[in-house]
């Protein structure tokens, strides 16, 4: 598979996950259903009223219907889901914090600090100082 070819088809794919995230996938299916509307009622009357009765919403064909009743279902799944998420995410459980077996407090520890140099490393330029 060429680089091209490669390039070409991971777009379409990219296309087609963010139709099916976004639930684009219905807004092509009615895009389609109105189409075949639009052409079926036009061959019957005038194209104004052709396209008056296929958005009125009052004269929907099968595939219109099948997608309203799809997208109710998926709208149904969806809501199901997120009652089971939100159940998931407050389910009680048990949080214990514990030390290491190696820990050991300082002040457990009699250890006397170190002496500190508090004077610098270096010197500071004299022209600083006066």
């Amino acid at each position: 598979m060429s680089l091209k070819v490669a390039q070409i088809f991971l777009r379409v794919l990219l296309v087609v996950t963010i139709l099916d995230v976004t639930g684009g996938h219905w807004a092509v299916l009615q895009t389609v259903a109105w189409s075949q509307m639009l052409v079926e009622y036009s061959r019957k009357a005038p194209i104004g009223q052709a396209i008056k009765e296929t958005f009125d919403g009052e004269h929907p064909c099968d595939l219109c219907k099948g997608i309203e009743k799809a997208r109710q279902s998926e709208k149904k799944q969806d809501a199901q889901q997120v009652v089971l998420k939100r159940d998931f995410l407050f389910a009680p459980c048990e949080f214990v914090l514990s030390a290491p077996s190696h820990f050991c407090p300082m002040i457990f520890l009699k250890q006397t600090p170190s002496p500190r140099d508090d004077r610098p490393v270096l010197q500071p330029p004299r022209s600083l100082l006066t």
